[in-house]
């Protein structure tokens, strides 16, 4: 516990894990913004390939 504190208390451990957070939350954002784009995607292709079979 001591060493938790210690850490919290370093002004340079500090900024290292305001980083780690700024690195999580930007590829939250990135995976959860490929995964949208794959499902746009998805149905996308899935039209298409709806509208070849009909033709």
């Amino acid at each position: 516990m001591e060493k938790l504190k210690r850490l919290f208390r370093d002004r340079s451990a500090g900024i290292a894990i305001e980083y780690a957070l700024i690195a999580a939350i930007v590829s939250l954002s990135v995976i959860l913004g490929a995964e949208q784009i794959g499902n746009v995607l998805s149905a996308v292709y899935n039209s298409v390939a709806t509208a070849f079979q009909g033709a």
